[in-house]
């Protein structure tokens, strides 16, 4: 499967689970932010090699599993490599999460 059928496959679902979220485009992917807000939640954006789903306050996330990556400031990503690799449990969870810390 290709990345770009993947991220269409991980925005699909989290439009479906999150109806509260307004969907847009921007960073040359596909963002997520809080209705009615500008407040960015997370983005699927896809790169040659690989899809990262970027969490914007990412560093206030629980992560027992140990999968976001990132060491700035703020934002934490997960990377996304192949189909087995996306974790739609997590991923969600780690969405509601955001939807809370925002």
């Amino acid at each position: 499967m290709s990345l770009p059928a993947i991220a269409k496959g991980i925005v699909d679902v989290i439009h479906d689970e999150f109806d509260e979220l307004e969907v847009g485009e921007k960073y040359g992917g596909t963002v997520f932010t809080a209705q009615g807000s500008n407040q960015l939640i997370c983005g699927v954006l896809v790169y040659k090699k690989h899809i990262s789903i970027e969490f914007n306050k990412g560093y206030l996330l629980q992560d027992p599993s140990k999968k976001l990556q990132g060491s700035g400031k703020f934002r934490r990503h997960l990377k996304i490599k192949t189909q087995y690799d996306v974790d739609m449990n997590l991923l969600k969870a780690l969405i509601a999460e955001s939807l809370v810390v925002r």
